[in-house]
């Protein structure tokens, strides 16, 4: 409805551009709070409500920190004082209007970064205020009642205040910024990677390798905006297509690939600045680009490797993988047994390991698993932005794919498999197919019990109906699939009835699994099929059978403004469509209750679905049933 309160979005020209880079002026700062691009911040871990944490930073003389770019979003991550166990409060919030994002200092909003599927505004659309939190430091609405800690702002002043310059580079040569136990300086010149390395050697540095997450966000706050494409690091794979290596000969310890990245190109990695800045893409090394040198400070003690100890052992059944610390174990399970990777991956948490991840030849080698089965493994995709990342948060520095993949097939295939069809190299697959699966877990670690999903069937049985209709038992409840006969929801719904059943509903993931197995069979004749959900008419999602609505598996984009809800047989997810179309459909009902079809004895239940057909699809919809 056009009288709905919504964000909107406006256009001003043909303008495309970024907005302009940070200014890197000096500034002073109070004692405690740190100086970046003339603004001062400060992180309290007091845990507040947000309107109390506006209050105590307006009170210091600044506000809730609003941030406008990603070079300040990598500042707050890597130099802020910010830990990956924080949860800390921002200035932005849609107090005033249900989803137009506002700042509390009146800054206009230039920039996000949103965890996945945020915001959500859950918990009856009462989470109206943001905060960050995790290792990379998203974004997420909450409920403002909440108790968090928060991050301030305010303009740094010009004269010293009785505080610091927060540019402060002890231990490093003029033109050099201080991070951790190292100095940095970005290279005036382009050059080639050959050339680059050349220069930073010269000035007794290196190449930049980057060592972790937080590192690779201090190099996003120098150069994140920069007007030039790309900035050399280290990293290449000229030696081996397969396996990245630094310049330093330091190991691999952490990647940030960009998407369809390396994907068997072979050459020199670079990082990205604008939009999608502190990514990583492989490159010609005879481009010439800007670069980034990296050395030790002045007075920074080296430490020393510590003292070896005696090599763990893997847990019996395990087996050593490589010259690691790892140990690994195949799953190889029954097609009723086999999971998702997300159930694969939740299953290897469980008994205290993670999916495996894979590093070289020579351990894909090892693993020695069964050619005739696939086989999940840890790898998938960070993001719609990013590239592939390990489960385990290993870098990924190394892959071995089969000829054409990976080919993100239909968008869908985000998640790896070892498939015996490409000799176990690996292929993308959709994260909800079934597989059997491989865990690691490190050396000298017991692994926990292994969990155990029990489906408990309750009793009764699938008496067929009159019309031979084949039900499908389930725990406490029977299943029919009707993959010939199409209706529209309300009359598919009411063919439901008459067999003493309702259309499907969905309460949990292993209920779930069971349609998605089903409708996969039957995707030949019928690629969709109505379940029992449907929109009220105060935009609320419900359950035919009046069954809570505690579960939903819903398409990416999903819902939308329809009001009925089908589930499809390629994905086995959720979308909502115009309840006047025909599909397939799938009806549920007790177990207890012996199924017969029914002409007269539901006149009550018909009526009722009737009077919500109408609702929905208009009173011109239905024509006399008898």
């Amino acid at each position: 409805m056009c009288s709905k309160k919504l964000g909107y979005v406006c256009r001003k020209g043909n303008a495309t551009s970024l907005p302009p880079p940070s200014t890197k002026q000096p500034g002073f700062c109070p004692n405690h709070w740190v100086h970046y691009a003339g603004n001062c911040y400060y992180l309290v871990r007091t845990a507040e409500m947000w309107s109390n944490a506006l209050a105590a930073c307006r009170k210091e003389g600044g506000d809730l920190a609003s941030i406008h770019n990603i070079e300040e979003q990598s500042f707050i991550i890597s130099q802020s004082g910010y830990m990956p166990t924080d949860v800390l409060w921002i200035g932005l919030n849609d107090q005033k209007n249900q989803m137009l994002f506002e700042w509390s200092d009146h800054s206009h909003v230039t920039f996000t970064q949103w965890q996945s599927d945020e915001p959500s505004h859950l918990i009856s659309f009462q989470e109206d205020c943001v905060l960050i939190q995790g290792k990379d430091g998203k974004w997420a609405d909450h409920m403002c009642e909440k108790l968090h800690g928060y991050m301030c702002k305010k303009k740094a002043s010009a004269k010293p205040i009785g505080g610091s310059l927060a540019e402060v580079n002890d231990g490093c040569k003029l033109g050099y910024v201080r991070f951790g136990s190292y100095c940095y300086n970005i290279g005036a010149e382009k050059k080639t990677f050959e050339e680059a390395k050349q220069a930073c050697s010269g000035a007794g540095a290196n190449l930049v390798d980057v060592s972790d997450r937080y590192e690779n966000a201090f190099l996003v706050s120098l150069v994140g905006l920069r007007p030039e494409k790309y900035f050399w690091t280290g990293l290449s794979n000229t030696e081996d297509r397969n396996t990245f290596k630094w310049t330093t000969e330091r190991a691999v310890t952490f990647t940030n690939f960009n998407v369809g990245v390396p994907d068997r190109k072979q050459g020199c990695v670079a990082m990205t600045t604008g939009v999608f800045a502190g990514l990583w893409d492989v490159v010609s090394c005879s481009n010439k680009e800007k670069y980034i040198c990296k050395k030790r400070a002045e007075g920074v003690q080296t430490t020393t490797a510590p003292p070896t100890t005696l090599a763990a052992t893997c847990a019996s059944q395990w087996t050593p993988l490589g010259k690691g610390n790892k140990c690994f174990k195949a799953y190889k399970k029954r097609q009723e047994e086999k999971k998702t990777w997300s159930e694969a991956q939740d299953f290897c948490r469980a008994i205290g390991g993670d999916l495996i991840s894979l590093h070289s030849h020579q351990e894909c080698r090892e693993l020695n698993v069964y050619y005739s089965e696939k086989f999940w493994i840890g790898l998938s995709l960070q993001g719609t932005n990013g590239g592939f990342v390990w489960s385990d948060g290993s870098p990924f520095d190394f892959e071995n794919w089969g000829y054409g993949e990976p080919n993100n097939h239909n968008d869908s295939e985000h998640c790896t498999e070892m498939d015996p069809n490409l000799r176990m190299r690996w292929n993308d697959q959709h994260c909800d197919a079934y597989n059997s699966w491989i865990c690691q877990l490190r050396k000298g670690v017991t692994p926990n019990p292994e969990p155990v999903i029990s489906v408990q069937e309750l009793p009764g049985d699938c008496t067929q109906s009159t019309s031979r209709r084949t039900w499908i038992p389930f725990r406490g409840h029977c299943y029919s699939f009707f993959s010939s006969v199409t209706n529209d929801w309300a009359h598919a719904s009411i063919e439901c009835i008459k067999l003493g059943a309702s259309l499907v509903s969905i309460q949990d993931p292993i209920e779930s699994k069971l349609m998605k197995e089903n409708v996969e069979i039957l995707q030949d004749s019928a690629k969709t099929f109505w379940i029992g959900m449907y929109k009220t008419h105060e935009d609320k999602w419900m359950w035919i059978d009046n069954s809570p609505l505690d579960y939903t598996n819903w398409k990416s984009g999903m819902p939308q403004s329809e009001s009925c809800v089908y589930i499809s047989s390629d994905t086995g997810l959720w979308s909502t469509t115009d309840c006047r179309r025909s599909f397939s459909y799938i009806c549920k009902t007790p177990k207890a209750h012996v199924i017969q079809e029914t002409t007269h004895g539901s006149a009550g239940i018909i009526l009722a679905i009737v009077l919500i057909g109408i609702a929905i699809l208009g009173p011109g919809t239905f024509v006399l049933f008898c």
